[in-house]
């Protein structure tokens, strides 16, 4: 199952509006040693994906704020990413 990269408005630990923030499903992000990746869909390859690095926030209700390494619109694994986490470690 892939998502698509969205942003969602977030509060403040006052309940002040913090503007927009990225977010991605939690269980997208995966840790392999230091790095914190997502994997992706590589172009033109059906079945193939890529481990891309990326700098997570926080958790918020089951999603985790992106603060660099995707943009707006790219599509990530959620359902399997520890699979294929699984499979790239064999390797």
């Amino acid at each position: 199952m892939f998502v698509e990269v969205g942003f969602q408005t977030g509060t403040t630990e006052k309940g002040a509006p913090s503007g927009d923030e990225m977010v991605i499903p939690d269980e997208a992000v995966q840790l392999i040693g230091d790095r914190t990746v997502v994997f992706m869909p590589k172009e033109g390859e059906p079945g193939h994906f890529e481990a891309r690095d990326i700098k997570v926030g926080g958790v918020v209700d089951g999603y985790q704020r992106v603060l660099g390494g995707l943009a707006a619109g790219d599509r990530v694994v959620t359902k399997g990413s520890f699979t294929l986490k699984t499979q790239l470690l064999k390797v």
